[in-house]
């Protein structure tokens, strides 16, 4: 029954919603982020001026930059969902414990059923024995003669 088709997909959306419960929390937790960028313009520009011309952007642009963010407020956006995702993996729990024990169930029965078959082929065993018996000593008070 551990390798039963039907819990293992259970125990997956068990591990899928215990996850999501992580995804939500990330969502309050600071991000850092860093950006970095090389352009190469051709041809330079400049600005033109009687004495000769200005540089306004050069060849080589190089930029970097690093973010850092935190939400502050969420307005329970973090709170409920995570909330919500918590509900979530008590269901799942819920639905996983009531398929084991549909499944215990299902077991226990077909396992009573075997007993009580095995016994009905038992008693009909023993009336077989008890009419070949009988037949027998019909058999033998035929032949004496009574």
């Amino acid at each position: 029954m551990v390798n039963h088709p039907t819990l293992a997909k259970l125990q997956a959306r068990l591990n899928e919603m215990q996850h999501r419960v992580e995804e939500v929390e990330a969502g309050g937790r600071p991000h850092l982020e860093m950006q970095a960028r090389y352009t190469y313009l051709t041809p330079q520009l400049g600005f033109a001026t009687p004495s000769g011309s200005l540089p306004i952007v050069v060849n080589n642009n190089y930029q970097a930059g690093l973010v850092l963010e935190q939400a502050l407020a969420t307005f329970g956006r973090l709170h409920w969902g995570r909330q919500a995702a918590e509900l979530q993996v008590r269901a799942v729990e819920q639905e996983l414990v009531r398929e084991r024990e549909r499944l215990d169930y299902q077991v226990a029965m077909a396992y009573s059923r075997l007993q009580t078959a095995r016994q009905s082929i038992e008693v009909a065993q023993l009336s077989l024995q008890a009419r070949e018996r009988l037949l027998k000593d019909l058999t033998a008070r035929e032949k004496a003669g009574t």
